[in-house]
């Protein structure tokens, strides 16, 4: 799940160009270009952004490709993340397309078609040991690794450390339980101030489900499952933190503030986010910030995993030059970059300790104990019909408006076919 990169004033033009390429599609992209007087390669890579520093530091990364392989030029192009989807199954596909895109591991079963297996593709240096196995795992589709990641992160708790102190609290510790986050949001709960943050994002609520049940909402056949009676179970729990423990604030019908927006408030003392976040937040919260794994329950300890990296398109031209390319922007010089810019926790297992360097005190064990048990996050083709219908109607269960059955069961229903 990436976020904001940070990154420094270079390129401007290129940035302005990148930038006004959002609202202009990619008819303009071409995936190889060697046929130069040059005979140097010109490789487009395409990939969401969000701002110009962004940007810039992709283009950065872009320069790490050039500096390895003299004989190739990566041209970046970029789209909103509401925009990128859309654009990249009508054009990835294409002999004028890119060569190389960005990959959410949620998203990768939607977009297999497009990608090509990178099996017997990759130059010899590219070890695939040196990735964390849960996050590149995530990215195979029947037993085909289709894309390279550079970041993931398993889902964790972030918690509040001055309102630990202020209640008297010991701080969590990694092997905690759900009766401990119960017994601590309890505490913390007074007035309008509450223990926890829920929202109705699938994706955030599957590590309590998983730890309490064992269940996914995909099963091990790819099949959406949400009305499994276990499952549905864990989210009536979910949905009981807000009308039964009253440990959680209902969620506003009508707001677009996240859980963690709340939580940075200084609204809720605990809430579920991932790592990618966590530097913003210790920038941006008045209170001191920390981390923990997600909580034990009756089936154990886990957490979900998911991050974003690259694929090479079906209809790349150049797919030799494109997987040394793929090598690099994947590659430790990248992962290193990224990493000590604090906004990506790297897939890349030697180059997480930079990421570390710049996290909250504690960040290391937390980060280390989540992912030694985590699992990836399993998805549907149409991942973002479930994402949707699930938030659309899980207010109202979470509010106490409807039952979990019934809302796993609308969402089953309108998402599952």
């Amino acid at each position: 799940m990436t976020r904001t990169l940070s990154g420094g004033g270079r390129r401007t033009s290129a940035v302005a160009a990148a930038l006004a390429f959002m609202s202009l599609g990619l008819a303009a992209c071409s995936s190889d270009s060697s046929g130069s007087d040059s005979g140097t390669t010109e490789l487009t890579w395409y990939m969401w952004s969000s701002s110009e520093a962004e940007v810039d530091a992709w283009n950065q990364v872009g320069d790490l490709v050039t500096e390895r392989y003299p004989d190739i030029t990566m041209s970046f192009e970029t789209a909103s993340w509401a925009d990128y989807w859309t654009r990249l199954a009508t054009q990835a596909g294409s002999s004028s397309g890119p060569c190389i895109v960005g990959v959410q591991s949620l998203r990768v079963t939607g977009v297999a078609d497009l990608l090509q297996p990178l099996g017997d593709v990759l130059p010899d240096d590219v070890d695939l040991g040196d990735f964390d196995p849960s996050i590149l795992d995530a990215m195979t589709v029947d037993n085909e690794q289709l894309a390279l990641p550079y970041d993931f992160g398993p889902l964790v708790v972030y918690y509040n450390k001055d309102a630990f102190a202020a209640a008297g609290l010991a701080e969590p510790e990694p092997d905690w339980t759900v009766d401990d986050f119960t017994a601590a949001a309890r505490a913390l709960t007074s007035g309008d101030q509450y223990g926890f943050a829920a929202f109705p994002n699938i994706d955030y609520f599957l590590p309590w489900a998983v730890n309490m049940t064992g269940r996914q909402a995909v099963d091990e056949t790819g099949e959406l499952n949400l009305t499994d009676p276990d499952f549905v179970e864990a989210f009536q729990w979910y949905a009981d933190l807000v009308g039964t423990e009253g440990v959680a604030a209902e969620v506003p019908a009508t707001s677009n503030s996240s859980a963690l927006d709340q939580f940075l408030a200084g609204n809720a003392a605990m809430t579920v986010d991932g790592p990618w976040n966590l530097i913003n937040a210790q920038s941006t919260a008045s209170f001191d910030v920390g981390i923990v794994p997600v909580p034990a329950g009756d089936a154990g300890q886990t957490s979900v995993t998911s991050g974003s990296g690259f694929g090479i398109t079906q209809g790349c031209s150049d797919t030799e030059a494109a997987a040394r390319a793929l090598s690099v922007i994947t590659g430790p010089d990248a992962g290193e970059y990224l990493a000590s810019s604090g906004r990506a926790y790297s897939a890349r297992t030697a180059q997480q300790q930079s990421w570390y360097d710049n996290a909250v005190e504690g960040a290391q064990e937390a980060l280390e104990a989540a992912a030694s048990s985590a699992e990836a996050e399993r998805t549907t083709a149409d991942w973002t019909s479930v994402v949707s219908a699930f938030q659309q109607y899980g207010t109202q269960a979470i509010n106490g408006e409807t039952s979990a059955e019934e809302f796993l069961n609308t969402v089953q229903e309108q998402a599952g076919s």
